[in-house]
C-alpha cells in the first residue's frame, strides 16, 4: 500500500498562489493508494479560514481526490471558522469567526473502501477560549490560547486486510514554550494502544460476518505533521516512538521535509546538521512479538519532483509504499 502524508498548507503555496489542482498533481504524480492531508480546507461559503489562506468555497480534499483518482474521502474539521472581512477586525491578529461555511482540518482519501472512522480531539485542544467583540459574538484568537487539533482514523478494507490509517498534526510548539506537543502525542497514543489495536467491535464483527476478517488485530500507521524531528526531546516524536510506534523511515541519512525551499538550494548535502524531517510514518501492530502481524516498508522517500511539489506546499509530500503480512487468516498476504 503506497500511504502519502502532505501538508497542503491550504493549498497556497511557496510563491503564494492558491492552486487546489497543483497540489493534486503533486500528490498523484507518485501514484499513492492513500493520502493524508493536513492544513486541507473544504468551505461550502466564500471564505478564509487562515491568515495565509485565500478566499474560496472550495471542497478541497475532494478536489485533491478526484486528481488522485480516489473515490473514498473523509474529512474531519478541527475549525469551523473564517477570518473576519472587516479589515480593522483583521489588524488584531488572527481573530476567528466561526463559521458554519468554511472548515479547516484533516483528511483521508482514499481508493479502497472506508468501513469505519473515528476522531480524536484533542483535550483543552478543543476547548479554545475565545473573546467577545463589541456585537457579542465569540471570536476564537488562535495564539492566546491553544489551537484545537485532532487525529482522523479510518478503516480502509484493503483487498488483503483491513488497515486503520490515522492522520493527525500535533501542536507547532515545542519544549519549555509549551507541553501541548508531547500531551497531544500521548492522547493519540492511547487512542490508537487503547481503542484501535483493541477493537473488535461492531464494524470488526460486520466484516467479519460477511468476508471472514476482523480489525481486532489490523496494523495502525499513524502519519502526519509531527512538527518535530526525531533529535527534539520531549516532544511528539521521541513520545510516540516511546510509546511503541515503529519509524518506518530507515534511511542512514536523515531528510528535509519542511520548508520545501531547502531542496532548490546549491549546496552539499547538510541535512545532518539543518534536520527539517517533521512529516513522519509510524506503525503500531497489536503483539507483533507474538506474530500477529508484520510490517515492512518497501521504500520511504520525500518527493521533491516535479517541481510543482516544491512550490505547491511549504511542507514536501512524504510517500512510504508498505506492505503486511498477516498470520491470521490472512497468512503471508501482502498489500
Amino acid at each position: 500500500m503506497r500511504l502519502l502524508t502532505y501538508n497542503v498548507h491550504s493549498c497556497v503555496g511557496t510563491d503564494g498562489v492558491y492552486d487546489v489542482s497543483r497540489v493534486g498533481r503533486a500528490a498523484a504524480s507518485v501514484n499513492p493508494d492513500v493520502v493524508a492531508l493536513q492544513e486541507v480546507e473544504c468551505n461550502t461559503e466564500r471564505r478564509c479560514c487562515r491568515t495565509w489562506s485565500a478566499m474560496h468555497a472550495d471542497d478541497q480534499p475532494k478536489e485533491i481526490a478526484k486528481l488522485c483518482g480516489m473515490p473514498y474521502v473523509h474529512f474531519a474539521a478541527t475549525l469551523a471558522a473564517a477570518m473576519p472581512e472587516k479589515e480593522q477586525e483583521a489588524r488584531k491578529g488572527e481573530v476567528l469567526h466561526p463559521s458554519s461555511g468554511a472548515g479547516y482540518g484533516n483528511a483521508i482519501l482514499s481508493r479502497f473502501p472506508i468501513v469505519d472512522s473515528r476522531v480524536l480531539r484533542y483535550r483543552d485542544g478543543a476547548s479554545v477560549r475565545g473573546r467577545e467583540n463589541e456585537g457579542h459574538n465569540i471570536l476564537i484568537d488562535m495564539h492566546a490560547e491553544e489551537q484545537p487539533r485532532l487525529a482522523l482514523a479510518c478503516l480502509l478494507d484493503t483487498p488483503q486486510a483491513l488497515i486503520w490509517v490515522v492522520n493527525t498534526h500535533f501542536s507547532h510548539k515545542l519544549l519549555t514554550l509549551s507541553s501541548e506537543q508531547s500531551r497531544q502525542a500521548h492522547q493519540c497514543c492511547d487512542f490508537i494502544v487503547n481503542e484501535l489495536l483493541m477493537s473488535g467491535d461492531s464494524a470488526g464483527k460486520a466484516q467479519e460476518d460477511v468476508q471472514g476478517r476482523t480489525c481486532a488485530s489490523s496494523p495502525v500507521l499513524l502519519c502526519g505533521d509531527f512538527n518535530s524531528t526525531p533529535w527534539f526531546p520531549r516532544a511528539a516524536y521521541r513520545t510516540v516512538a516511546a510509546r511503541g510506534g515503529q519509524d518506518l523511515w530507515s534511511a542512514e541519512r536523515d531528510v528535509v521535509t519542511c520548508p520545501t525551499w531547502y531542496h532548490s538550494l546549491r549546496r552539499p548535502n547538510l541535512s545532518w546538521v539543518y534536520s527539517g524531517r517533521i512529516d513522519h510514518i509510524f506503525s503500531f501492530a497489536k503483539n507483533i512479538d507474538c506474530s500477529n502481524s508484520s510490517i515492512s516498508c518497501h521504500e520511504m522517500f520525500v518527493v521533491t519532483t516535479p517541481h510543482e511539489a516544491m512550490l505547491a506546499s511549504d511542507h514536501c509530500p512524504v510517500l512510504a509504499d508498505v506492505q503486511f503480512r498477516m498470520s491470521n487468516k490472512r497468512k503471508n498476504s501482502q498489500v
